[in-house]
């Protein structure tokens, strides 16, 4: 945890002596957090800058950005939140206090001012700690390809799987649409197997046969630079017992010829595996 910093000379905490009368007479400001994010995140910035290269560039940032409302607190009043933070935080950069830990003891700028309250550090702290783990959960999120599909592309991958057929092209177009929503795989995987898997008759044979190929494809393709799409192997293979032991059912369940054609593609994709060394051998 970051430590706070020892209280700036001249400064007054609790257990130091008490105030003089003109401290004790002197206004009290409260610097509050800014609520929003961004807001922070700008205020934060544009003060390091200013600490570093005076008011001079303060003045170069207003009249740059005089129409952006995340620098309207540049123009508010003095007795202001966000202008008084911003008014602090180029004060404390000054004094060597960072953006998660400061002194929060009170202080005069000058004799006779105002006398300033700093925030509570724990505030910015917390939130600092929640944006981390939120960030860790959506690293992991893209990770894994754990997201919903949006209701548009849901809509298209349930059209390309509709027209899916057991041709170089029609399973090039679905394998590239997987590809490029690869953020979205765990979700893909299991609309693609839920459809394959929906019964025995249903999809026809043929249909699971190309739908077997587009599997396949994933798998081959999840080895590009597409952010997320190596999440489709682990996606792939937690199905692929429920995929065989319904392919294992269709062929028991139909005559003798139909069969053959999706006989000969489960023969044809598991041989293509134990070429790319996709699965362990006893795995396939």
């Amino acid at each position: 945890a970051a430590q706070k910093p020892s209280p700036a000379p001249g400064t007054t905490g609790e257990g130091q002596r008490k105030r003089q009368s003109k401290w004790n007479m002197a206004k009290t400001i409260q610097v509050k957090l800014p609520e929003d994010d961004d807001q922070l995140r700008v205020i934060n910035e544009l003060a390091k800058y200013t600490w570093k290269l005076g008011w001079d560039f303060e003045a170069v940032v207003k009249e740059r950005e005089k129409d952006n409302p995340l620098f309207a607190f540049l123009f508010d009043p003095p007795d202001t939140d966000l202008n008084q933070f911003y008014r602090w935080r180029v004060f404390a950069n000054s004094q060597g206090d960072s953006e998660i830990s400061w002194r929060e003891s009170e202080f005069q700028i000058y004799n006779n001012g105002p006398l300033w309250k700093p925030p509570n550090c724990q505030h910015i702290q917390e939130r600092k700690t929640n944006e981390a783990k939120e960030a860790v959960k959506q690293m992991m999120r893209v990770h894994k390809g754990d997201r919903p599909i949006p209701k548009t592309d849901e809509e298209r991958f349930r059209h390309l799987l509709e027209d899916l057929e057991a041709t170089r092209g029609s399973v090039g177009e679905a394998m590239r649409f997987c590809i490029e929503n690869a953020l979205l795989a765990k979700a893909i995987v299991h609309n693609l197997v839920s459809v394959m898997c929906r019964d025995l008759e249903d999809p026809p044979a043929v249909k699971k046969q190309a739908m077997l190929y587009l599997l396949s494809d994933i798998l081959f393709n999840s080895h590009s630079t597409k952010p997320g799409a190596s999440a489709y192997r682990r996606n792939i293979e937690d199905k692929l017992p429920e995929v065989f032991e319904h392919l294992r059912d269709v062929l028991r369940n139909r005559p003798k010829g139909v069969a053959t054609g999706l006989n000969g593609a489960i023969d044809k994709v598991l041989g293509a595996w134990g070429t790319w060394s996709m699965f362990p051998p006893l795995f396939v």
